[in-house]
């Protein structure tokens, strides 16, 4: 995926990309995590699909998802490819959503000791001078 810069010098997806989720990044830009749902069959889809792979129709609307729920599966990376090496250790979760499908996140503010399946997270929405709007999940105080 080609990317270009905004006025605010954030990367973002081109053009083609965008005509398709881009209500996607513009819900990241409000702190908001968008998915979609089929209209016909009810299926949730993170990330958000523009056709529904269970009955094939094209009938989606957009939906705004919680942003919290329960982490199903992790693995702490203690070996990072080259591109992720200034990071160190980070751990990358599953995070079945109370009121959606399973997100793949980064896990952020828990040590690698810390995190249990079942533990509860919620969303944290960050601006990167790299990447533009990115989320991660935090536990719940």
């Amino acid at each position: 995926m080609s990317k270009s810069q905004s006025s605010s010098g954030l990367q973002q997806p081109s053009q083609p990309f965008i005509t398709k989720v881009g209500k996607f990044f513009e819900g990241l830009k409000e702190n908001k995590l968008l998915g979609t749902k089929c209209k016909k069959c009810g299926t949730t889809y993170f990330p958000p699909r523009v056709d529904c792979a269970k009955c094939l129709t094209d009938e989606m609307e957009w939906i705004e998802l919680s942003g919290e729920g329960e982490l199903a599966t992790f693995t702490v990376n203690t070996t990072p490819p080259e591109s992720f090496s200034k990071y160190g250790t980070y751990i990358i979760g599953i995070v079945k959503l109370n009121d959606g499908p399973p997100v793949m996140t980064w896990l952020k503010d828990v040590k690698p000791e810390d995190v249990k399946v079942g533990m509860k997270l919620k969303i944290e929405f960050i601006e990167s001078p790299e990447l533009g709007i990115k989320y991660s999940f935090v536990p719940v105080d």
